[in-house]
């Protein structure tokens, strides 16, 4: 297993989308984001980001992104590969130029105006970005990387897959996570937020057990992962079990217990207990593991 800070495109990547309200599981908006950038950019650049993500917005709006969106931080290895192909509109990026040249062609396929205006708003706030980046983030990151590694040794006890995966540290993530094919990316400690260290390793168990559970849907990944990494937690030391807790208490639910309700997955009972009683909800979805 390896830990590390995420590369400077990646975060560039976050950092454009936290400024975007979305209303799927594929958010990464956070309103405490946005408010502590505020006056960090240069004036022209932050006025950039915000109206452009106003126009991202009503594009995407009632959950209209394309899916290819949320795996953009895999289009680019570095900002500075993104610069070295900044003249070039999207359809006209060969596949040698990215670094998952798959992510490409199904942005080209989607054929969405938008999607041209969130590359151009990469390439206009990268070079500033990528300074910023270097002299601030990255930094912090390490300095995260550090807080978060004592806790990754218990966290392979509960889900030893977990060993094998490397996880990377993003600044605009925060009690998020993402899983891409080589890699989970998730929130690191920052000051933008209140989550400690074990929030970052509560995230990556997460993202690993829906890698693990082998649903190619996601209603169905993440359901398994819930609940199994529910049942699983039960051993868990008491303050990594507590920060899960946590987390699940955290999260909105209704568009994940909706579709299991109407499935009969889960009675109207246990809906409600899942919607209603958060500080239970680790218990709750233990009892559904294999459900």
């Amino acid at each position: 297993m390896s830990l590390e800070p995420t590369g400077d495109f990646t975060d560039l990547v976050l950092h454009v989308l936290a400024h975007v309200p979305l209303a799927g599981a594929g958010s990464v908006h956070d309103p405490r984001y946005v408010a502590w950038m505020r006056g960090r950019a240069p004036d022209e650049l932050e006025r950039l980001v915000h109206e452009d993500a106003a126009v991202l917005e009503r594009a995407w709006s009632g959950g209209r992104e394309p899916e290819v969106v949320h795996a953009w931080p895999e289009l680019f290895p570095t900002i500075a590969a993104l610069r070295a192909g900044a003249m070039d509109e999207l359809r006209g990026l060969r596949a040698a130029q990215v670094h998952d040249p798959g992510v490409l062609a199904r942005i080209v396929a989607a054929d969405r105006p938008e999607l041209e205006l969130l590359h151009a708003t990469l390439c206009a706030v990268a070079p500033w970005y990528a300074r910023w980046h270097a002299a601030e983030v990255e930094p912090a990151l390490r300095r995260g990387v550090e807080e978060v590694r004592p806790w990754i040794e218990p966290a392979v006890r509960m889900v030893p897959s977990l060993a094998e995966a490397r996880i990377e540290l993003a600044w605009a993530l925060g009690p998020r996570g993402r899983g891409f094919a080589s890699r989970i990316v998730v929130g690191a400690p920052a000051p933008w937020h209140d989550l400690d260290a074990r929030m970052p390793v509560v995230l990556a168990m997460h993202e690993q057990s829906v890698i693990d559970s082998g649903h190619a849907s996601y209603l169905h990944a993440e359901w398994a992962a819930l609940t199994g990494l529910a049942a699983r937690m039960i051993a868990a030391p008491a303050a990594l079990r507590e920060a899960h807790g946590r987390w699940l208490a955290s999260l909105e639910l209704r568009p994940l217990l909706a579709p299991l309700d109407a499935a009969g997955r889960i009675s109207v009972e246990q809906r409600a207990a899942l919607q209603h009683e958060r500080e239970g909800r680790a218990a709750l979805l233990s009892v559904l593991a294999g459900s």
